[in-house]
């Protein structure tokens, strides 16, 4: 399995203590997030991380890091209090200047 460039690691660390000043951190000022909508921005990222780690507690544990020179895909069993969990989710981050700029995740 390929190594997860630092900030990508460091989504995955802070998600599973559920810090979300460090989560929040991970993303540059004008990212977006597509989960359940379309966030934009660290105040939108920050309010739906927090009301999810406040009621679903979640966890991820990375089985598949499938990565290119272009394209990274975090898969991986998504536990907590998620309804119907676990499950796996895919995550696909897209990376800026170190900083993760989009992020969309699908079961």
């Amino acid at each position: 399995m390929p190594d997860l460039s630092p900030v990508l690691a460091r989504f995955v660390e802070t998600m599973n203590a559920r810090g979300s000043d460090g989560f929040v951190a991970c993303f540059a000022g004008g990212a977006k997030v597509r989960d359940e909508g379309l966030l934009r921005g660290a105040a939108e990222i920050r309010a739906r991380i927090e009301g999810a780690f406040a009621s679903d507690r979640p966890l991820l544990e990375e089985t598949d890091v499938a990565a290119t020179d272009s394209v990274t895909v975090i898969s991986g069993p998504g536990s907590g209090t998620l309804p119907g969990g676990p499950v796996v989710l895919h995550y696909h981050p897209t990376l800026a200047d170190g900083l993760i700029m989009a992020l969309g995740c699908a079961a």
